[in-house]
């Protein structure tokens, strides 16, 4: 085919057909803006609507609400203490379990006597009397209690000998409990 179009002409199509391509390109783009634009419109004339829907239900709920102000204080204070009691009992110290820990601790032929706890400070020394039958059961007393996971610095105070009774040695013993393995095992329900 005989190429019968001058070089000018060549230019001023081709531009032509660029400029033609280019319209295209920026009318899609204002099409878009505008689809995106009304999006956001329409998004927020529905929040808006909502929004104020919910303000004039809350408004005809006002003076209903004004009746139960005492209820719903009530409820408040009551979950509030609620949530103290809660994080009372979640570090409440069970005695009852460390009384039958010292239970389990004690060797054969020996029984508590006496226990002085000091329920402000568990982390100070606690004095326990233990009475046995023999000497070498008062001595595995000591024995016992530094073989326990839930004790530590045990000593022995004195072991003394009563003239009559079933269990004539009494052992003085003080050891510290220890506060992270026994808390571990009240916790995991293993005492």
């Amino acid at each position: 085919m005989i190429n019968l179009l001058s070089k000018e002409m060549k230019a001023e199509l081709a531009a032509a057909k660029r400029n033609v391509r280019l319209r295209q390109y920026t009318l899609i783009l204002l099409l878009l803006g505008v689809v995106v634009t009304a999006s956001y419109g329409v998004g927020y004339f529905l929040l808006n609507s909502q929004g104020n829907a919910y303000r004039a239900d809350a408004a005809n709920y006002k003076p209903e609400r004004e009746k139960y102000k005492d209820v719903i204080e009530q409820a408040t204070t009551y979950n509030k203490n609620l949530s103290i009691a809660k994080s009372i009992m979640s570090n409440e110290f069970i005695f009852s379990d460390l009384l039958t820990t010292i239970a389990k601790t004690l060797p054969k032929n020996s029984v508590l006597s006496g226990i002085n706890l000091h329920t402000i400070d568990l982390a100070k020394p606690i004095e326990l009397t233990i009475n046995a039958k023999s000497y070498p059961d008062a001595d595995n007393v000591k024995k016992a209690f530094q073989a326990s996971p839930y004790f530590k610095d045990t000593k022995l105070r004195s072991i003394t000998k009563m003239p009559e009774g079933t269990y004539p040695f009494t052992t003085a013993l003080i050891t510290t409990l220890d506060q992270a393995a026994f808390a571990k095992a009240q916790q995991e329900g293993t005492l």
